[in-house]
């Protein structure tokens, strides 16, 4: 099974463009990644920006008064919006289709407005600052963000990664509006931006016109001066060993134990990246079972979790465990074990890679439609080829054998995990 990859095409100003025509959709999906994520976030005292930023430019530009960006947005369906992530912020919205290209007009006009002609006003600043700190508190009041974010902070003390997306209450509620303004002019340009567009499109010389007649920032040519440079640092990536940590909330309990595995520096490969997919599906089906041997029948309830991320130069595997009525000390056990002994049943690897190869592909051939093919195109793009493309994974998927994965989770055991608890 093979799948028509999105069109890529680099502009002359530096603008990459990815387009997935399809013809069984009722409209366009439009997406641009600035590449600007928390992890860019230079200071300390920056921590949070990027998320105030994908708040704040919704509340007017310097085209669109706030109430026309909300009436555009909803009209949008509610599929408008930004998500700040560790390598870039995604801001989307939704085309309806129509006779002609008035949504695809508007749709582009408004996200060109949004990303590079934002009022950025110091009042509505202070209206995002409260919903950032609610946000905040409600990260900070759930067991499971909170320790996953504690195990990470943890095992990764010196690189971007190791900092919440959202901030802090102290970083966020001092933040300085001309701090958010250095950031806009630095980042929102068209060499750092990759804008996609998926669904039923015109041809692309309607397309070229439509950028230029209305939405002329992502198609002109800006200057170097407050420009910040592409090649970028974020700290070293070297895990720290630290043994298991835990704070209590209460005592009604209910304990939820996250383990965040740093993967080595050479897991970099398409082959690795789909080896980690098939791993996280190894631990939930094959690791699962195990887990509950040793706590169910002690009369623990018991959900596991279990993921993986990556950014350019760090990765790291993540489990949750949430149980009730178990001894914290068996759970921490339990995930060292997993981790740190990743493969205590080799013979049985070769039957969770089948059921791994099965799920992943069967995944694929469901959401082969043209918006998730983009964003997956654009996953690519926006992290350095971090994430490798769909035809990639599918390949390594037919192609990968027993014996490789085997020898993938030997590397991936061979690293301490970084575990964090909270007793409720």
């Amino acid at each position: 099974m093979y799948l028509d990859l999105p069109d890529r095409l680099l502009l002359d100003n530096g603008l990459r463009l990815i387009i997935t025509p399809s013809e069984c959709s009722n409209g366009v999906h439009v997406r641009a990644d600035v590449l600007m994520g928390s992890c860019d976030e230079r200071l300390a005292r920056d921590k949070g920006v990027c998320h105030l930023i994908g708040g704040l430019v919704w509340r007017g530009t310097k085209d669109f008064p706030s109430q026309r960006v909300a009436e555009m947005a909803a009209s949008a369906g509610g599929l408008t919006g930004s998500v700040v992530h560790e390598t870039h912020t995604s801001y989307t919205t939704w085309a309806p289709m129509d006779d002609g290209c008035r949504s695809l007009e508007a749709a582009l006009s408004l996200l060109d407005s949004v990303i590079f002609r934002p009022n950025l006003d110091v009042d509505d600043l202070e209206i995002e600052k409260k919903l950032a700190a609610q946000r905040i508190s409600d990260r900070n009041s759930d067991a499971r963000s909170y320790s996953v974010q504690a195990a990470k902070a943890r095992a990764f003390p010196k690189h971007g990664v190791g900092y919440s997306e959202i901030g802090t209450l102290e970083t966020v509620l001092n933040m300085k509006i001309t701090r958010l303004r250095e950031y806009v002019r630095g980042y929102h340009r068209p060499q750092t931006v990759v804008l996609g567009l998926s669904g039923r499109l015109p041809n692309f010389e309607r397309i070229e016109s439509v950028l230029g007649d209305h939405a002329t920032g992502f198609v002109n040519k800006t200057r170097a001066a407050n420009a910040i440079p592409l090649g970028r640092s974020w700290g070293p990536a070297v895990p720290v060993d630290v043994s298991p940590a835990h704070e209590t909330w209460s005592d009604r309990g209910q304990s939820t134990v996250s383990a965040v595995v740093p993967l080595p520096d050479d897991m970099t490969t398409p082959q690795d990246h789909v080896s980690l997919m098939a791993a996280v599906r190894a631990v939930g089906q094959g690791r699962r079972s195990w887990l509950h041997e040793r706590l169910v029948s002690k009369g623990a309830a018991l959900t596991v979790d279990c993921g993986f991320e990556r950014v350019p130069g760090a990765g790291w595997l993540w489990i949750v465990v949430q149980t009730t009525n178990a001894k914290e000390q068996s759970v921490v056990d339990g995930l060292v074990g997993i981790c740190d002994q990743f493969i205590d049943h080799p013979t049985r690897w070769s039957e969770h890679l089948d059921i791994a190869r099965t799920s992943l592909l069967a995944e694929m051939r469901s959401r082969s439609d043209a918006e998730w093919l983009m964003n997956a195109t654009m996953d690519a793009e926006s992290t350095d080829g971090a994430i490798p493309d769909i035809n990639d994974r599918i390949e390594i998927v037919r192609e990968m054998g027993g014996r490789s994965f085997g020898e993938f989770v030997s590397r991936l055991g061979a690293r301490n995990p970084s575990i964090y608890t909270v007793r409720q």
